[in-house]
């Protein structure tokens, strides 16, 4: 697999060496220095930026920017495909993109400042400081259940058009008091992801501040850390709301203008917390990284070290204080938020990274795939998820090793090029691994167990499975054969040099 990843790099051009990436990882140990790091991975890097080069040119998406950072320095920082498809504008860097819940983190860090301060404890009733709420769910509801989306209250429960709607009100308070006559719509304590979770958190910060939540979180978060191109209320007209990309839907291929800075309504007309932002992947970078160095950049202190790690422990569930933090091999190594439109962010504990991947196109922005590619390239150390909004496969339960040794055995297969691969199927610590080499290249993958015969390369601890690729599956054909097969493709057809005398099959 990984020779053919390597004839990819000598012929870029080809759309199917973004694919075949995805599938091969390759894991090598990064350099502390930064232009060795660059050039350690540049066959890497060229081929992620030759991977965002083929989705922008069949539009999917339109455009997109991406930045990611290792130990604060620039490793690839580029835009891809258009600005304006019809009038062939380029994306240009650091343009301003509208990020829509990337929102949510920069308000939860408010809440998160007054609790330093003293000035309100997250196990807090909301009803102290939103009194027509204290008739909810019997006043259990606590500052930290919509912290951790665990209200109960659903995403669309209200509002069947969450950004349409709320153009008829004038301001938070008018939405709020609309909040407080529903009871959630599940039991207090279930996770949920919901905007009206950060809505009641933007007017619990107006209270407890005495000031709009945007000019608190532009006096303690955005100006401390220079974060110059970030705003958080539309200002139609004015020179950088007019540079705002485009917003794309694709249908049938086309691009399909969405959103126009300036000929449309103003989706925001007042700052509600839970969407709004509109920021540069330089200036989200300096927030990810105040949190990956617990809580301070550049000298400036924006949050103590205990709030940091509180903020990011999910309790066991994929949700900490306002940011994603899925359960991983790593523990709590990844954590990061999304926008509707197309963007999010993505920070690296362990490796001191950070990825950011903008667009506007709402509808295919490709963002799983490009944390994929970006996974699987071995330039970071983080071993999955790989999309940081989604919980755990549904997997089934890993059978047991007398199960698995069926499955043991030396294989052998000769791919269209007359080179010869053979892989050694073994039990390791109470799951399969399969070591597959040939003269010019080796690896080694751990197995889920996902159906019958058919496993996935993945990570697992004794037989927890944590995560799965998702394009690669190795199938076996009763005794003594198996196939990888790519994208539902036969990569390699492997047949028995010595095995177990059988293969479990079920209907």
């Amino acid at each position: 697999m990984a020779a053919y990843f390597k004839r990819c790099i000598i012929d870029r051009s080809k759309l199917y060496c973004s694919v075949l990436l995805l599938v091969y990882p390759f894991w090598w140990s990064c350099s502390n220095r930064h232009v060795q790091t660059i050039n350690k991975f540049q066959n890497e890097l060229n081929i992620i930026s030759d991977s965002l080069q083929a989705w922008t040119d069949s539009h999917s998406p339109v455009g997109v920017e991406v930045l990611i950072l290792k130990d604060q320095k620039e490793l690839l920082h580029k835009a891809y495909g258009w600005k304006d498809f019809e009038n062939k504008v380029p994306l240009q860097t650091n343009s301003v993109f509208r990020v829509a819940s990337m929102t949510k983190p920069l308000t939860a860090t408010g809440i998160l400042i007054l609790k330093q301060r003293g000035q309100l404890k997250i196990d807090d009733k909301i009803s102290k400081y939103l009194p027509n709420f204290m008739s909810i769910s019997g006043d259990s509801l606590s500052i930290e259940h919509l912290l951790r989306h665990s209200s109960g209250y659903g995403e669309l429960q209200v509002w069947k058009d969450y950004g349409e709607e709320l153009r008829l009100f004038n301001g938070l308070e008018s939405v709020v008091n609309v909040l407080s006559q529903y009871e959630p719509a599940m039991p207090v304590g279930t996770e949920e992801y919901s905007s009206l979770n950060t809505i009641l958190l933007s007017a619990i910060l107006e209270k407890v501040s005495g000031m709009p939540a945007e000019r608190f979180i532009k006096e303690n978060i955005l100006s401390p850390l220079k974060m110059t191109n970030t705003y958080l209320l539309e200002e139609p007209g004015t020179d950088w709301f007019n540079k705002i990309p485009r917003t794309y839907g694709v249908h049938d291929g086309e691009p399909e203008v969405y959103w126009i800075p300036g000929q449309h309504p103003s989706m925001y007309p007042f700052f509600r917390g839970a969407t709004g932002a509109a920021t540069t992947v330089t200036d989200y970078a300096r927030f990810l990284q105040m949190w990956l160095n617990k809580g301070k950049l550049d000298g400036k202190r924006v949050l103590e070290e205990s709030t940091v790690e509180e903020a990011l422990n999910n309790n066991g569930k994929s949700i900490g204080l306002h940011w994603f933090v899925p359960v991983s091999p790593d523990e709590s190594d990844v954590f990061g938020h999304a926008g509707w439109y197309g963007t999010c962010g993505a920070a690296y504990q362990k490796d001191n990274a950070i990825a950011l991947y903008f667009t506007q196109t709402y509808n295919n922005p490709k963002i799983s795939e490009f944390y994929e590619l970006l996974s699987y390239s071995g330039i970071l150390e983080h071993k999955g998820p790989y999309d940081i909004q989604k919980e755990l496969p549904n997997l089934p339960e890993q059978p047991n090793s007398e199960f698995l040794e069926a499955y043991e055995g030396t294989y052998r297969a000769v791919t269209s090029d007359g080179l010869e691969w053979v892989a050694d199927i073994v039990m390791t610590e109470g799951h399969l691994e399969a070591n597959i080499r040939s003269e010019v290249d080796s690896w080694i993958d751990k197995l889920v167990f996902v159906k019958p015969d058919t496993f996935a390369p993945g990570f697992i601890k004794g037989s927890t499975a944590l995560a799965v690729a998702p394009k690669v599956f190795y199938q076996f054909k009763g005794v003594g054969s198996f196939e990888v097969t790519v994208l539902g493709n036969p990569e390699f057809s492997f047949k028995t040099i010595n095995s177990s005398p059988a293969a479990h099959s079920e209907d």
